[in-house]
């Protein structure tokens, strides 16, 4: 993916990575990228978790939390995530944003359907 288009996808054990999700979120305010983040963990418990590392994803208009449920995640392809990836792209783009970048944590029946970074 050229710079300032991003994918980081994260699966069924979340509790294990709030580090390494919170430097991405991090690095993508840096990065002045849009971050969508899908997840799975109550919200309070994720706000929570990510505050503790020293962000507050409240104060960060370019960071977008979008819950499981919220997702259409019964009709995700290769296909159908790189596309909503390129439309991230562009929508983070029309608003002034160098790119975007997309975590996801999704459930494990899901992963055959990650798709590779040529997909992008």
């Amino acid at each position: 993916m050229p710079p300032g288009e991003k994918a980081a996808l994260f699966f069924h054990r979340l509790d294990d990575v709030y580090d390494v999700v919170t430097e991405l979120l991090k690095d993508s305010i840096r990065q002045r990228e849009m971050c969508a983040f899908v997840f799975r963990s109550p919200l309070a418990t994720l706000k929570e978790m990510i505050r503790a590392r020293g962000l507050d994803v409240d104060a960060h208009p370019s960071i977008v939390l979008v819950p499981l449920n919220k997702a259409p995640m019964d009709s995700y392809s290769r296909n159908t995530i790189g596309e909503q990836m390129r439309a991230l792209v562009q929508q983070a783009k029309g608003l002034g944003y160098s790119g975007a970048r997309l975590i996801m944590n999704v459930p494990e029946e899901l992963s055959a359907q990650v798709p590779s970074e040529s997909t992008w």
